[in-house]
C-alpha cells in the first residue's frame, strides 16, 4: 500500500516514519494521457472537487483535476494503521440526516457504519480542565454527566428566539428563504461564537469555557474566529435538537473509511488528474486562446487552459496563488473574510 508524503508514523517496536500509509494515495495521469485544453478544470481533491469533477465528467465535458497533495480526500482520509486498523484523520463521522452523503454512500455500497460511543462502560478517561489545573482521571459515568450538562448548555446557546432557534432559520436547505422569512438572521450572522457566547445570562466561567470549547472544536479554530449562524445552521439541518447534532456529527463512521469513498468517487469519475502539483496561478484574458479564457499554471511550471475553472482552494492557502483579472475582486473578497 502506498505511503503519503505528508504525516509520520511512531511505534515503541518500529519507531518513528515519515508517511502514512494510506489508499489515499493514487497516480497522476502519464504525461502522455493529458491535453493542453480542457472543459473544465477543477482544483482541490478533497470530495467537494471530486463530486463536481465526477458530475461533470458523467456529462462527458473534457475535464482536468489537479490536487496539490499527492493524494484524494482533502481534509478526509483514512491511515491504514498495524494490522489493518483504520485511523480516521480529519473528517470522520457521517449519518442520514445528511442525505446526500448519505444518497452517494448507498449508491457505492459503504452505507455499512461503525458506532461510536463518546464514553465506553467502565473506560476512564484523562481530564484537564484548563492550563492551570492538574490533570485527573475520570470515570464513563462523570463523562456521561458533563455531557448531559452540555446538552443543556447548547441548548441556551441556540434559543436566540425562545424556539431554539427554529424562527430564524426556517429552511436549512435554503438560506434566501431563510433570510426572507427572518428579520433577524442577518443580524445574527454578523456574531460569532465568543460574541453569543457572551451573550448567555446565567453562565459561569466554567460553563462558558465548555461551550466555547466544544462549539469550536467542530471547526478546528478558536470562537472568535467561527460564526455562529454557522453553528446554528448545522442546528437547523439536526431538527434544531442539539441531542440530534450529535448524533449526527459525532456517532457513526464509515466502516471501510472515508478514504474508501473518495476512491469510489474517483473510480467513477475516469478522467485526467494530476497530483503532488500546487496551482500558482490563475488568469482569465481574451487573448491566445478565446474559447479557453482560463490558464492554470502549476508549480513546475505547466500550463493547461479551459473554459471554465472549479477551484474548491481551502481558504487558509489561497493566498498563495495569484488571481490575475476577472478573478481579482472574488480574490481580494475572500481575503478579507
Amino acid at each position: 500500500m502506498p505511503t503519503s508524503d505528508e504525516g509520520f508514523t511512531w511505534t515503541a517496536k518500529g519507531g518513528f516514519h515519515e508517511g502514512i500509509t494510506t489508499e489515499a494515495v493514487v497516480p497522476s495521469t502519464p504525461p502522455s494521457g493529458l491535453s493542453f485544453r480542457y472543459d473544465v478544470i477543477v482544483i482541490g481533491a478533497g470530495f467537494a472537487g471530486l463530486t463536481a469533477a465526477g458530475d461533470l465528467a458523467f456529462r462527458d465535458k473534457k475535464v482536468l483535476l489537479v490536487e496539490a497533495r499527492d493524494r484524494i480526500g482533502g481534509r478526509c482520509w483514512t491511515a491504514e494503521v498495524g494490522d489493518a486498523t483504520k485511523m480516521e484523520l480529519g473528517g470522520t463521522r457521517v449519518h442520514w440526516q445528511q442525505p446526500h452523503v448519505f444518497s452517494e454512500l448507498q449508491r457505492y455500497d459503504l452505507a455499512n457504519f461503525q458506532e461510536t460511543v463518546a464514553f465506553p462502560e467502565n473506560g476512564e478517561f484523562v481530564v484537564k480542565e484548563s492550563r492551570s489545573h492538574p490533570a485527573r482521571v475520570q470515570g464513563s459515568a462523570e463523562g456521561q454527566d458533563m455531557m448531559e450538562q452540555l446538552e443543556g448548555l447548547m441548548e441556551k446557546f441556540f434559543d436566540v428566539d425562545g424556539q431554539g432557534g427554529r424562527s430564524v432559520i426556517r429552511f436549512p436547505f435554503s438560506t434566501a428563504s431563510s433570510v426572507e422569512q427572518s428579520p433577524d438572521y442577518l443580524e445574527l450572522d454578523k456574531l460569532s461564537l465568543a460574541d453569543r457566547i457572551s451573550q448567555l445570562d446565567g453562565c459561569g466561567q466554567e460553563e462558558r469555557s465548555m461551550l466555547s470549547a466544544h462549539t469550536a472544536s467542530f471547526y478546528g479554530v478558536s470562537p472568535e474566529k467561527v460564526s455562529f449562524a454557522e453553528v446554528l445552521h448545522t442546528h437547523a439541518l439536526c431538527n434544531s435538537d442539539p441531542a440530534m447534532m450529535e448524533i449526527a456529527t459525532m456517532k457513526y463512521k464509515i466502516a471501510r473509511g472515508t478514504t474508501a469513498f473518495a476512491r469510489a468517487i474517483l473510480d467513477d469519475y475516469q478522467k485526467a488528474r494530476i497530483f503532488g502539483s500546487p496551482v500558482t496561478s490563475i488568469t482569465q484574458t481574451s487573448g491566445e486562446f478565446p474559447d479557453y479564457p482560463v490558464t492554470v499554471t502549476l508549480e513546475d511550471g505547466n500550463q493547461f487552459v479551459s473554459k471554465f475553472v472549479i477551484s474548491t482552494i481551502p481558504i487558509n492557502v489561497i493566498s498563495s496563488i495569484t488571481f490575475e483579472d476577472t478573478y481579482r475582486v472574488t480574490r481580494d473578497i475572500l481575503r478579507q473574510n
